[in-house]
């Protein structure tokens, strides 16, 4: 993945800087420009919620850039925020994602086999929360 919050070329090689150093972009050069680009909600405190999308490259360190953008009009997106996570922290929730996984699939093969499924998680176990 290449792209950086400070230049650079786009996530699919053409000599573009990063959206990330916008305040406001046109999703097709979002897409054009970052290698992740994905739908997300938006909340708010109090009641709002909007639809957005996140889009995700590399700083020059090496670190996760995701830009958070709420959707205007017309295309547009507009930088809700921008937030830069270190390695460590994605491979801690990729370590979690990859625990719920594993235990989700032992549960449909219990289920499959005839097997009752085990209604009581214990507290060593990651739940997943929707967003």
């Amino acid at each position: 993945m290449s792209g950086s919050p400070s230049g650079g070329k786009g996530g699919n090689g053409h000599d573009r800087p990063s959206p990330c150093v916008s305040r406001r972009v046109n999703l097709a050069d979002l897409i054009d420009t970052c290698p992740v680009v994905g739908r997300c909600e938006i909340h708010f405190d109090g009641d709002k919620c909007y639809i957005g999308v996140v889009s995700a490259s590399l700083s020059p360190k090496g670190h996760v850039v995701l830009c958070v953008w709420r959707g205007v009009g017309n295309g547009e997106f507009e930088l809700v925020c921008r937030i830069i996570v270190m390695k460590s922290t994605l491979n801690a929730i990729k370590g979690m994602v990859d625990a719920v996984v594993t235990s989700s699939i032992m549960e449909l093969e219990k289920i499959a086999s005839g097997r009752p499924a085990t209604s009581e998680k214990s507290d060593s176990e990651p739940s997943v929360q929707p967003v």
